[in-house]
């Protein structure tokens, strides 16, 4: 273990440099208590998401692991796997929602224990890791729902560093507030961007699917509609960046989810792989000073009816009709554009108030073509 002047130079010199120093936790590892047997919507959720995106069509595929009942008792047991995806030519699966026969485990990698993590849902799967260096982890997702004859595996390797919501060293905590998104809201991920392959058999069918993926992992410390007034995040991949956003507005603001989004909480990463040493640059307003945020920040740009009415507005889930979305990371001198452009509406949850679109991906200033993903949670309604 570090000693505390050791470690506090390095807490130092990582807000310097731009260095994450390894917390006592793996930033994809236990940040909330699992859920117990009994657990209601009071207690603390985490969910570990995988998603994959088709370089030849529209093909994708989302898991996600969840413990407790971060959006509700969705289903009455307090862990399962959710499946989502895309046909090749973008038509959305219905959801899939598979409990676990058993409490689930999640344990430290034991080639990257300050990193990654493995994780156990009985009877619907779970995910490995391995590697030899931080930064370029391994995962297997594993699935299966016999009842609905869907079984399947996704590998992601990753290709983009590691990194919380901020430029922070240390380990996140929704009491304190440190390393969040925004008030009780925590966020990790350890996978920004990987290629990604998946082999899955639905319906009789088999599938194969190989593009960009990404991986990481929320927590809080109850019912989300009783924290979140909406949100958006997104990710992408173009030519050889790779960038995450998140801007997060928590419910009793003294603003509307409405307003510009660039004026909520908001997290910015941004890396590009040409660079001779890749280093990303990752900062979130929650802790930035005001001169710090006057330097590196996000602005986001939303086109579309969605984006006012919310995803619960009567006729505005409309398979077909884009939406979009601009992020522009404003980092010193330098501006970097990425446009988001709906291809397939995946999920469009009528009672969460929760839509997440698969999307094309085009840098301003670049001939470059990518894919990403973007999301809107607007629990409470504009």
């Amino acid at each position: 273990m570090l000693s505390t002047p050791l470690f506090l130079a390095l807490l130092s010199l990582s807000a310097v440099f731009g260095l994450r120093i390894p917390s006592p936790t793996p930033i994809d590892g236990v940040h909330v208590p699992l859920a117990s047997a009994n657990a209601t919507v009071t207690d603390p959720f985490q969910w570990w998401y995988f998603d994959l995106l088709s370089d030849t069509d529209l093909s994708s595929i989302q898991v996600v692991y969840y413990s407790g009942y971060g959006f509700g008792p969705i289903i009455n047991h307090p862990y399962y796997v959710q499946l989502s995806g895309t046909f090749p030519n973008g038509t959305a699966w219905e959801d899939i929602f598979v409990p676990a026969t058993d409490l689930a485990t999640v344990t430290k990698s034991a080639s990257l224990p300050l990193e990654a993590s493995n994780g156990v849902w009985p009877g619907a799967g779970g995910w490995t890791s391995s590697g030899k260096i931080a930064d370029q982890a391994k995962y297997i997702a594993t699935f299966t729902g016999a009842a609905f004859d869907i079984s399947g595996n996704l590998t992601l390797q990753q290709t983009a560093p590691s990194h919380y919501p901020c430029n922070d060293a240390r380990d996140p905590d929704i009491t304190s507030g440190v390393n969040l998104v925004g008030p009780g809201l925590g966020w990790s991920n350890v996978i920004p961007g990987a290629q990604a392959s998946a082999s899955f058999q639905f319906n009789g069918q088999l599938f194969t699917v190989s593009g960009t993926g990404y991986h990481d992992s929320n927590f809080g410390h109850g019912f989300l509609q009783a924290t979140v007034a909406t949100w958006y995040w997104g990710r992408g991949t173009v030519g050889s960046y790779t960038f995450v956003y998140f801007a997060y507005l928590p419910k009793g603001s003294n603003i509307t989810t409405t307003s510009d989004p660039s004026t909520w909480y908001t997290s910015g990463y941004l890396v590009d792989a040409s660079s001779p040493t890749p280093v990303p640059t990752n900062f979130c307003s929650a802790e930035q000073t005001a001169a710090a945020h006057s330097t590196n920040f996000i602005t986001i740009t939303t086109t579309g009816e969605v984006w006012q009415q919310g995803p619960s507005g009567p006729g505005m889930v409309k398979p077909g009709v884009a939406e979009s979305v601009q992020v522009v990371y404003h980092i010193g001198a330098q501006s970097y554009a990425f446009n988001l452009t709906s291809q397939s509406l995946v999920i469009a949850s009528v009672p969460l108030s929760y839509d997440r679109w698969t999307a094309s991906v085009s840098m301003v200033g670049s001939t470059a073509n990518g894919k990403g993903m973007f999301e809107l949670f607007n629990p409470n309604g504009p």
